[in-house]
């Protein structure tokens, strides 16, 4: 039955009216925003990814109805830069080869529309706009055995100006975002979640198998579920191994004390790199085979 013109005008009324009280949501929370930010000192970082992780994971798992998740995700992500464009200059160093379009797009899907965003063809550069403060957050390939020179043993040291692993992202994935994963760096501190995995680094002195490097670090306390190798020739007989590890881990985390007994003089160092929010995986959107309806 086609519904009356007066009965259509109705609903458009009453879409407006919601409009208007999302506008006024959105302002208020501005304002709580801004009020947040009187209590944080001047060098506070301007983005919390774990609590931006909690935010989604909350509101995701209350939605219901036949809005795709991730256009609700894209909403929140895009109000979340909002707040965080509000608090203090925020730009983001993306590795963007040329020809990989799909790490640009998971970018600026998660870090907004009016985000800066600072293309580079090296996430080498990333990280280093990062430690010079001319972005706030790098982003960087997955790893892999394959690179020459990995961005990762990059990260690896003592100082405090080094950033750490802080996100993965697509962090609302689906059955199309199985094609490109993405790490994001920042000289922030990573925060439990709930749901999270982790990364140290190995540096050996001697030749060890990932089976032995499993087994070591499973009978002190930790689940490894990935490995990656890097001899670094230029400093002799150091091998680096990152591991993706379950759980939060801190920079103080007991264990590594221990793993480092552990190994005994064959460990030159055991680096904590950062972590992040594991993502929420939601179902691929159906294709309507009718069409797409036409909006209020």
């Amino acid at each position: 039955m086609t519904p009356k013109t007066e009965d259509l005008a109705a609903l458009r009324d009453q879409i407006d009216e919601i409009d208007d009280q999302i506008h006024d949501l959105l302002m208020r929370r501005s304002r709580v925003v801004e009020e947040i930010a009187q209590f944080k000192p001047g060098d506070a970082p301007v983005i919390r990814p774990g609590r931006e992780a909690q935010i989604l994971r909350r509101i995701l798992g209350r939605h219901q109805g036949r809005l795709a998740p991730q256009v609700v995700a894209r909403i929140w992500r895009e109000i979340l830069a909002g707040a965080t464009e509000m608090q203090g200059p925020f730009a983001v160093a993306a590795y963007a080869p040329e020809g990989q379009f799909r790490l640009w797009d998971v970018c600026r899907e998660h870090y907004g529309a009016y985000t800066q965003i600072l293309p580079t063809s090296d996430p080498v550069h990333a990280i280093r706009l990062v430690i010079e403060g001319v972005a706030q957050v790098g982003m960087v390939p997955w790893p892999n055995d394959r690179a020459a020179d990995p961005w990762w043993s990059c990260l690896v040291g003592d100082s405090d100006r080094l950033p750490q692993i802080v996100a993965r992202l697509p962090f609302v994935a689906d059955a199309r975002s199985s094609d490109v994963q993405t790490l994001a760096i920042a000289r922030v501190a990573t925060e439990p979640t709930g749901d999270d995995h982790s990364f140290l680094v190995l540096e050996l002195l001697e030749t060890i198998s990932r089976s032995r490097l499993m087994q070591t670090l499973t009978a002190e306390g930790f689940k490894p579920v990935a490995f990656w190798t890097y001899s670094d020739e230029a400093h002799g007989e150091v091998t680096q191994h990152l591991v993706e590890v379950e759980g939060y881990l801190s920079r103080n985390d007991s264990r590594l004390a221990t793993t480092k007994q552990a190994f005994g003089e064959a460990l030159q160092r055991i680096v904590y790199l950062g972590g992040f929010a594991m993502p929420i995986v939601v179902p691929a959107p159906a294709e309507s085979a009718t069409g797409r309806r036409s909006g209020a």
